[in-house]
Formats: C-alpha cells, structure tokens, sequence
C-alpha cells in the first residue's frame, strides 16, 4: 500500500479531482475560522452580560445557516441538478466551500445587530439569509445562467458578493432597529 493509498477510501477519484476537493475543504476551514475571529471581535465589542449572546448567535450561523443550506439554499443557488445532490464527492466539497461563505454572509449581521435584538429573531433572519437571500444573489453571480454572470460580472472569492450582501443586510437590520440602547450615551 503506497503513501497515497488512504485518499482512495476518502476520495475514490483522479489526483485532478482530489487536489479541488482538498483545496475547497481546505479553504472552507479557513473560512469558518473567520466566523470564530468574528465570535471573538463581537464579544469584545460588547458587554460582558452579552457575550454568550454573541457566541450562541455565531453558532447558530453555522448550525442553521448549514440546514438551510443543505435543504434549500443550495439548490436556489446553483439549480436543481439530473440526480438527487450531491451525488459525488465533488459536489460534498462544493457544498461544504459554498455553505462557509454563506454562513459568513449571515454573521456579518451578528457584529451590527450586537445588543440589539435577541436570540430568536436573530436566528430567524439569520436563517433567512442564509437560505434564501444568499442564495438568490449567488444564482445570480455565481450560476452560469445568472443574469449579473451573462452580463460579464466577476466575483474574486466572495469579495463583492459575501460582503456587500452581508453588509447591506446588516446595515438595513441595524437602521430599522437603531442605537444600542445606553451604549453610546453621553
């Protein structure tokens, strides 16, 4: 049994295809890291009181934002395929990459809405984001068939995308919900 030979029982595939699947799952890593140093930014942005408020709303990012990724968000995103999904190992690493970065686009919320509105509307609209807002605006970038995509739109690793989507969300959750109540009273 040669060095290689384990890949074969995790990814029975050509070296092409095993070399994407590890850079994807590689780089997903690295992106959820970002949603734990987003953890750690807000916490330390806000009171001591409401640290495990920031904690659990990050998790719940990735736990929710996961499940309405795999039962919908995907699917708006990238369209329904011939077979049921995923259906190859490729397309576990796709999923997995895709989920990081829509997970990350909802925790942008978590760092404006910072206490400002509680755990359970969060998770709804952090639920929301991830499986559908997200995936709309990714049918259109980042699908072949996307409109913004046909007319000649390029997106660098979710720099327009990720950002401006979770940005523009969390700057209109905060204008509709206004100033942290005391925090910046004179």
């Amino acid at each position: 049994m040669d060095d290689d030979a384990w890949w074969m029982d995790v990814c029975p595939v050509g070296d092409r295809e095993r070399e994407d699947n590890l850079w994807m799952l590689t780089n997903g890593v690295l992106v959820i890291s970002m949603n734990a140093a987003f953890g750690l930014l807000e916490a330390g942005s806000v009171q001591s009181r409401n640290v495990l408020n920031i904690m659990m709303k990050n998790m719940g990012d990735l736990i929710l934002g996961g499940v309405a990724w795999w039962c919908f968000g995907y699917r708006i995103a990238f369209g329904p395929t011939q077979e049921r999904w995923p259906h190859d190992v490729h397309d576990h690493s796709f999923w997995f990459f895709q989920w990081t970065f829509a997970s990350t686009a909802a925790t942008i919320d978590s760092g404006a809405l910072a206490e400002r509105v509680n755990f359970l509307p969060y998770c709804i609209l952090s639920f929301l984001v991830t499986g559908l807002i997200y995936p709309l605006v990714v049918s259109w970038v980042w699908h072949p068939a996307g409109f913004l995509a046909a007319a000649g739109f390029r997106d660098f690793a979710g720099g327009a995308l990720v950002h401006l989507l979770g940005g523009a969300s969390a700057l209109v959750s905060a204008a509709l919900l206004g100033p942290r109540i005391g925090r910046f009273s004179a």
